[in-house]
């Protein structure tokens, strides 16, 4: 893997391995990273990256169900089929609840650091919880899809190039991958809310214990960045085949 300078990268090895394929977020984060502490970086980068990227997957979401707005496709509980929907509606279903998260962001408090701890804390943990909630409505469109690329289902899927080939066993068939690795980065988020929620609690008036919130925050404000963009992607090579 290519050497990445690490004044450039974040926190964990999962940013190390993911940011520097995203050479747009990685302009950001060098330039926060060189001005701004913890909290002014978390300030700023949901205005400058997190909702335009947000706003930008549901253009495309509402993009696709506009194209298919009459093609119906069966409506599946539990994998077995329940009457029938339309392509145009269930993307437009993923749209409105990402609307509303992206909503949630643009109504969020950041001014963090004129708080008390308990305080900031407090709305880190609302935040984070926000962000936690965003990851689940783009994880669960990269699952959705993922059941559509089924092969005895095949109702939506990709035109890959010939050289690429699925497993050793199986040649013939190519994973989604883009939209696994949607679902991959969600399970990596999501069990940090609780590490959020039990950040609420200080001994005393303040001590240490919860040092490591903020930069939590921001490494999953980063994370969420790249996969929305990922999955903006993986859409638009998106056929659908109903």
């Amino acid at each position: 893997m290519k050497k990445i300078d690490k004044r450039f990268a974040m926190i964990s090895p999962l940013d190390y391995r993911y940011i520097p394929r995203d050479k747009k977020l990685m302009r950001w984060l060098k330039r926060y990273n060189r001005q701004l502490n913890v909290y002014e970086k978390i300030k700023r980068i949901i205005p400058d990256e997190v909702i335009p990227r947000l706003f930008s997957l549901e253009e495309q979401l509402m993009k696709i169900s506009i194209e298919n707005s009459d093609k119906k496709i069966p409506r599946r509980v539990d994998l077995q089929q329940e009457g029938e929907t339309t392509v145009g509606k269930i993307f437009r279903g993923y749209a409105k609840r990402l609307n509303r998260r992206t909503l949630g962001f643009i109504s969020t408090h950041t001014g963090f650091a004129d708080l008390e701890e308990a305080a900031r804390n407090e709305a880190l943990a609302d935040l984070y919880y926000l962000i936690a909630s965003t990851f689940s409505v783009e994880a669960n469109i990269g699952n959705d899809i993922r059941g559509h690329y089924r092969s005895e289902i095949s109702e939506m899927g990709k035109d890959y190039q010939v050289n690429i080939i699925g497993s050793s066993t199986m040649p013939h068939k190519v994973n989604p991958y883009e939209f696994e690795n949607v679902v991959s980065m969600w399970k990596t988020f999501i069990p940090r809310v609780s590490s959020a929620v039990m950040a609420q609690v200080t001994e005393h008036q303040g001590d240490s214990t919860n040092a490591f919130l903020p930069d939590m925050t921001y490494e999953a404000l980063g994370a969420l960045c790249y996969e929305t963009k990922w999955l903006e992607d993986a859409l638009k090579d998106l056929k659908i085949k109903v």
